[in-house]
């Protein structure tokens, strides 16, 4: 089954456009990387996906699987909660009944695109639009109010450059943080019609640098200025 075609159609349309790399055509943007150890990451005003179908999509990398477990996106409880898995390097989430942990590790270096979808009582996850693994899931609601960390407790923040995120409910688009910012302020701008603009904690423009796409590689890949730091995109 190909979650692009055939994952029901009316939920794809609406909901990722058919799943279609929205940036494709970007040339330079700026990444941002989150430090575990400063406590640089992210607040997000609450959102909380209900009993219906659900997208989280996100890119991430980092250049190592951690030691622990990491939050990548979390609420004020101790679940739910969405990051990497320990050791593996692989996707995660957790709510309610439902666990689920890829076997695809994002943590090797490059760029990877990630989808958590719940759809229709399965849980998916997807890396690089390819099925990475899936379960039957409970009907549990999500709630988030933290990218990188979990907020209820220490040793879980994320260490890896995040960007992209969108976050649909049903079918709709309700938040979206590019993440491509310099920092000149410290408001995480949410580009959807809601405009629920986030907070970057403990981040400043030194976290922030640019990065160019370089589309005449194989596969692309992002270069700051001088070319002494590559990022594959594997999707």
């Amino acid at each position: 089954m190909s979650l692009t075609r055939d994952l029901t159609r009316p939920l794809t349309r609406s909901l990722t456009g058919d799943l279609t790399d929205r940036n494709q055509f970007e040339t330079c943007r700026y990444l941002t990387t989150m430090d575990a150890a400063s406590g640089k990451n992210y607040t997000i005003p609450s959102i909380t996906l209900t009993n219906a179908d659900f997208l989280l999509e996100f890119k991430y990398q980092a250049p190592s699987a951690p030691s622990g477990n990491q939050s990548l996106f979390a609420g004020p409880l101790s679940a739910p909660w969405a990051g990497i898995n320990a050791t593996t390097g692989a996707s995660r989430i957790k709510y309610g009944g439902t666990t689920l942990i890829g076997s695809v590790d994002i943590c090797d270096g490059d760029e990877h695109l990630v989808w958590h979808l719940r759809l229709a009582g399965t849980q998916y996850i997807y890396v690089d639009r390819v099925p990475d693994n899936s379960v039957a899931t409970t009907s549990d609601a999500f709630e988030i109010t933290a990218i990188g960390d979990l907020p209820v407790a220490g040793g879980f923040e994320s260490d890896g450059k995040i960007s992209d995120i969108r976050i649909y409910g049903s079918g709709v688009l309700q938040r979206n943080y590019k993440v491509d910012q310099n920092w000149g302020s410290s408001q995480l701008f949410d580009y959807s019609v809601n405009a629920q603009h986030g907070e970057a904690v403990s981040i400043v423009a030194a976290d922030a640098e640019r990065f160019c796409k370089n589309t005449e590689t194989t596969p692309n890949q992002w270069e700051n200025a001088d070319k002494s730091t590559i990022i594959p995109i594997a999707y």
